[in-house]
C-alpha cells in the first residue's frame, strides 16, 4: 500500500496562485505588454494558465497556474516577459474552482 498521496498520484498537477506586485510603469514595461499578452494566450491555450487577473489600480496581478511543483511554476513564470520586473509569491492551492463562460469551444471535427 502507498504511504503518501504522491506515491498514489505521482504525476498529479497542482494549482498554484501566483501573486505579483507590479512596479510603476516604465517605457520598457509598456513596450513588453504585447509580448506578455501573447505569452498569456499561449499558456492559456496549453492549459497551463487557468486565470490571469489585473487589479483596477494596476498594482497587483494574480494568476492560477498548473504544475507539478513550485519550482516548475517558477520556470513557467520565466516565459512571461514582464516577470523580471515584478516580485511575486507562489501559493499552492488546495483546490481551484471557476465558472466557465456560456460559450462552447468550437470543434474542428
Amino acid at each position: 500500500m502507498a504511504d503518501s498521496f504522491e506515491e498514489l498520484f505521482p504525476k498529479q498537477l497542482h494549482a498554484y496562485m501566483v501573486e505579483f506586485d507590479i512596479p510603476p510603469l516604465s517605457e520598457e514595461i509598456v513596450a513588453l505588454i504585447p509580448k506578455q499578452r501573447l505569452a498569456v494566450g499561449v499558456m492559456m491555450g496549453a492549459g497551463t494558465l487557468l486565470n490571469y487577473t489585473l487589479s483596477a489600480d494596476r498594482r497587483k496581478l494574480w494568476a492560477v497556474v498548473l504544475g507539478k511543483s513550485s519550482e516548475e511554476i517558477k520556470e513557467e513564470l520565466q516565459k512571461f516577459p514582464l516577470t523580471r520586473f515584478m516580485e511575486y509569491r507562489i501559493h499552492e492551492l488546495m483546490f481551484h474552482e471557476a465558472a466557465t463562460a456560456g460559450i462552447s469551444k468550437v470543434s474542428l471535427n
